[in-house]
């Protein structure tokens, strides 16, 4: 199943409905954004049924939501329309979904990747910070309080893994045992 064809639609339609004066909930857009991260991971490593479940239940979740609302303010033929773009996103095969494009981020080098990072209770900014200087990655704190993480893919591969094992396992960062040498 295309989960990032639909993941990709869906982001268009909640652009649409709100560029048509639609509200949408704030636990809509954290289910899209929860989504999205989800499916960044699992381009990191092999996923497993217990992500793939919520990366399901996510998308289910915006799908419904929006396609409600679509209904509600725009009618029976606006909602359809989504619906049908929604079913033949969720046909295509993986690896036929079309990488994202590169989005311009300033401060960011050309050509490097990068990922936004929300620090926690478990892993703060000078906790991210220190692993991603190990990695040999750069990183700044942005305005909103996110942090912004780049550097080579592979690098950055390492690092979301590191943190994604982390955050599983709510360990801290400076207890060297969760961390993978591979």
């Amino acid at each position: 199943m295309g989960y990032s064809a639909v993941w990709k639609i869906l982001d268009k339609m909640t652009k649409d409905l709100k560029k048509k004066g639609a509200e949408i909930p704030p636990d809509v857009i954290s289910n899209l954004k929860s989504a999205k991260t989800l499916l960044a991971v699992s381009k990191a490593e092999c996923i497993n049924g217990e992500s793939l479940q919520k990366i399901i239940g996510y998308l289910e979740n915006v799908e419904a939501d929006l396609v409600s609302e679509a209904q509600k303010r725009f009618g029976d033929d606006y909602a359809d329309d989504w619906l049908r773009k929604i079913d033949t996103a969720s046909k295509e095969k993986p690896e036929e979904v079309v990488e994202d494009e590169t989005r311009f981020v300033p401060g960011v080098p050309r050509g490097q990747r990068w990922i936004r990072v929300q620090p926690s209770n478990d892993l703060s900014n000078v906790k991210l910070a220190d692993l991603a200087e190990e990695l040999g990655l750069s990183c700044a704190i942005q305005k909103d309080g996110c942090m912004l993480v780049y550097g080579k893919e592979e690098q950055l591969m390492q690092f979301v893994k590191r943190i994604t094992f982390a955050r599983r396992s709510k360990t801290q960062l400076s207890d060297r045992r969760f961390i993978h040498n591979g």
